[in-house]
């Protein structure tokens, strides 16, 4: 199957197949996040079957920043919940373009509290 020759139901019907196939949701939580900017704000959404957050972040931002900050807070909303599962039987699903056309330098704290959470708890 090329992307050219496929219709978007197709490719979100392949998409969704390889995901399940390499990550298989009765074994792992997925978690889907996303940093979106709208003016001069920026927002972050994540979602999995146990939760779904959306919440501004705030001025001056940029959508990695919301990547950023939607990783962070699916890991602390899910080490709240270590007594049922581990980070470990987690996989993040964000958007990979976010990062790539980031060209500033990133806050390290915010990086530095993802790494933090997903250690404390792996």
């Amino acid at each position: 199957m090329t992307k050219s020759s496929s219709v978007d139901c197709e490719l979100k019907a392949a998409a969704t197949e390889t995901i399940y196939t390499r990550y298989p949701k009765n074994n792992l939580i997925h978690l889907y996040t996303d940093g979106s900017k709208m003016l001069d704000s920026v927002g972050v959404r994540v979602y999995s079957e146990i939760f779904a957050l959306y919440a501004a972040f705030g001025p001056f931002r940029t959508n990695f920043d919301g990547e950023l900050e939607a990783i962070k807070v699916a890991t602390e909303k899910i080490s709240f919940r270590t007594v049922q599962f581990q980070l470990k039987d987690m996989v993040i699903f964000q958007n990979p373009c976010q990062s790539s056309k980031s060209r500033h330098n990133v806050a390290e704290s915010n990086i530095d509290s993802c790494r933090r959470t997903l250690q404390k708890n792996s």
